[in-house]
Formats: structure tokens, C-alpha cells, sequence
């Protein structure tokens, strides 16, 4: 994956479009260790995949707080590219956030999609994003019943 976009809204008013640049890790590697002199090539390679690392981890910290949700809500996530779902969760304020993170992850491995890690940073920013917006605009709620927000994924 070198790029993606994600546009997300919903039937509160919310509106996101965000993209990026995956890490492109596995051929950026091997590129640095083929192509420069072998020590900086080897440094180089090394720096990436502790940038990978720091990734991951963010990637951890955002999932758990999009664990610990304060409000329902409904997500659905769709490949932009194919039209297909790839994804839907219901997020339940009186779940425990160890259920919502296994429940979560296990939705999105079960789809089949590898949506990596720059990918899932976006798409978890996107849903804290969203929640915190719930959360000052609790009139867009009433309306509406329960909240949904409606992400897409192009690759």
C-alpha cells in the first residue's frame, strides 16, 4: 500500500476526509540495505523499522482508547476502491474495554482486509474524533437515536 484516504461522516453532523502514506517498510528496507554502502544501509534500515515500531505503538494507545468509548454508537467501514464493506462494529458505552478492543480487532481480522498500521492510526483518530464530538453535541444525539459513522477507505 503506498497511499489511502479515508472520508469519514455521519448522521450527526460529523465530517472527516484525511489521508496519508503508508510506511512502504518492506520495500524501503531492503532498498537502503541493496542499494547504499553496507554500515549506513544497515543503520538506515534500522531507523525505519524502529519508526514501524513507534507506529505499532501508537497504534496500541489509539485502540485503547477507542476502547474505552463513553457513548453508543454504530461504525461502518467500506473499501472506497470496491464498494465493499469491510467492516461494522457496535460500540456499547457499558461494554468493558477489553471486550471493545477484542470484539473491535477480531471484526477487522475477520474481514480479511490489512488495513496496517498508518491505516488504523487514521481510521482510530477518526472515531476518537467522532465520540468527542458526540460528546459536545449531545443535541445531534437526540435526534437521531443512535449515532453512526460512516467511514470509507480508499487504498
Amino acid at each position: 500500500m503506498w497511499g489511502f484516504n479515508i472520508d469519514a461522516y455521519s448522521n450527526t453532523g460529523f465530517v472527516r476526509n484525511r489521508g496519508g502514506s503508508s510506511e512502504g517498510d518492506l520495500w524501503m528496507k531492503y532498498a537502503f540495505k541493496k542499494t547504499v554502502p553496507k554500515p549506513i544501509g544497515r543503520i538506515a534500515a534500522g531507523m525505519i523499522e524502529g519508526l514501524e515500531a513507534q507506529f505499532a505503538d501508537l497504534k496500541k494507545v489509539l485502540i485503547q482508547a477507542v476502547s474505552g468509548v463513553s457513548t453508543d454508537f454504530q461504525l461502518y467501514v467500506d473499501d472506497g476502491d470496491s464498494g465493499h464493506a469491510i467492516f461494522c462494529y457496535n460500540f456499547w458505552k457499558n461494554t468493558p474495554a477489553a471486550m471493545i478492543e477484542y470484539e473491535f480487532l477480531y471484526a477487522i481480522k475477520r474481514s480479511g482486509y490489512d488495513l496496517g498500521d498508518q491505516v488504523m492510526i487514521q481510521l482510530c483518530i477518526d472515531i476518537v474524533q467522532f465520540e468527542d464530538h458526540l460528546t459536545v453535541s449531545p443535541g445531534a444525539v437526540e435526534k437521531v437515536g443512535l449515532p453512526a459513522l460512516f467511514v470509507t477507505i480508499y487504498f
